[in-house]
């Protein structure tokens, strides 16, 4: 497996609060130290010191409402120290907080805002991934591979090219997230960002003690008739898309019956497989008491995507079970709750499609965790976004 190493990134869509707009301040970056130069923005939101070709802009604009300190330089946990590496990409150089002593070419940097948003309490910018767990991610190539780089614009990682194999989890990290913006700071609209999971574990280990109060709604894409209501619902879908009130998962949780006590912590990558499985937790608010929800689960075909990916292998489906309590975010394969009920399973799981997994009245208040496991021989992996097009698990109110 390979070396891993922490990073922070920018984008406070995918993971934690939402940014409030009149709290942001807006600002480029410059390295200095053993790397220096503007901190430019590939495409695809990674960000890049020394890059000669590629880049949307030569020196990205970000927004933020806190982790600059009295110097105007950029803090994590307090420490203004980051690690350029190289990459191997037209001179470009990757940004971290960490590095692994396998990883070459890192020199030892600070960035700074040009004096901007000085004093904006650089200690607080650990506040924001405190629902997020820090965890590692991926050693890096010259190309986007397991994650993206610090700084990163909130759908800026992507998934590795193929999806975790045997007994290794793929690690991602999580990100202090600030939108990109360069055309003015605007809040991003939902909270946080994650990723669906793997086969379902031995059913003999996490049997349910609780029967199902009804029959699961039955799985079809958007394009046929509703689901069929799980208990407490009327059993009409609500909207397959995010164009109105919508849930994005506030952690993702993998687990690896592999390694079944080893815990990974929220991350942003959804992993499906044999031997990977990934818990999804919402957070329900009290307005939706008295609304119908849906879980939906969406997968668009790669030319609809604007800034994500997925890699899809094999031949089979996913089921989703519903935990009968919220899995904590250290939770492992060993210790993930009990199943409550199974919402449904998809039989085939085709891009360009989107499919109701269950519908039925909102669990207002409460949070619930949502198992996601592969069937079959099906491999997935993807980077959960409510961009256009969006891609992952979410739950639709209406």
């Amino acid at each position: 497996m390979k070396s891993v190493y922490s990073t922070l990134g920018f984008a406070l869509g995918a993971s934690a609060a939402i940014l409030v707009a009149r709290d942001q301040c807006c600002f480029s970056l410059t390295a200095a130290g053993g790397k220096t130069g503007a901190v430019g923005q590939l495409s695809d939101g990674q960000n890049r010191i020394g890059q000669t070709s590629g880049l949307v802009t030569g020196q990205a604009t970000y927004c933020i409402n806190n982790g600059v300190n009295s110097n105007g330089d950029l803090t994590c946990n307090g420490n203004t120290q980051f690690y350029a590496c190289a990459t191997g990409d037209n001179g470009g150089y990757n940004i971290y907080t960490t590095t692994a002593s396998a990883q070459t070419g890192c020199v030892a940097i600070t960035l700074s805002s040009g004096g901007k948003c000085a004093g904006s309490n650089g200690s607080s910018s650990s506040s924001a991934a405190s629902s997020a767990a820090a965890s590692s991610a991926a050693a890096s190539s010259s190309k986007p591979a397991s994650s993206a780089p610090a700084f990163s614009a909130p759908a800026s990682p992507v998934p590795t090219s193929s999806a975790p194999a045997g007994n290794t989890v793929t690690v991602y990290s999580t990100y202090i997230t600030v939108t990109n913006c360069a055309a003015g700071c605007t809040p991003v609209s939902s909270a946080s960002a994650s990723k669906p999971a793997s086969p379902a574990p031995a059913s003999s280990k996490h049997a349910s003690s609780a029967p199902t109060s009804s029959a699961p709604a039955s799985s079809k894409p958007a394009s046929s008739a509703p689901a069929s209501g799980t208990a407490g619902g009327n059993g009409n879908a609500c909207q397959t898309t995010l164009s109105g009130a919508y849930q994005t998962p506030h952690a993702i949780i993998p687990v690896n019956k592999n390694s079944s006590s080893t815990s990974y912590g929220t991350q942003y990558n959804a992993h499906l497989s044999s031997s990977n499985s990934t818990i999804f937790n919402f957070d329900i608010p009290s307005s939706y008491a008295g609304k119908q929800c849906s879980v939906i689960f969406l997968l668009p075909n790669k030319s609809q995507l604007v800034t994500s990916d997925f890699t899809l292998s094999g031949a089979g489906g996913i089921k989703f079970d519903q935990l009968t309590s919220p899995a904590p975010l250290s939770v492992t394969y060993a210790t993930y709750p009990a199943v409550k009920s199974t919402l449904d399973t998809i039989s085939s799981v085709t891009p360009g499609n989107s499919y109701v997994v269950s519908s039925g009245a909102c669990q207002a208040g409460s949070t619930i965790s949502i198992l996601a496991s592969a069937t079959g021989s099906l491999e997935l992996s993807l980077f959960e976004d409510w961009d256009p097009s969006a891609i992952g698990l979410f739950i639709t109110s209406c």
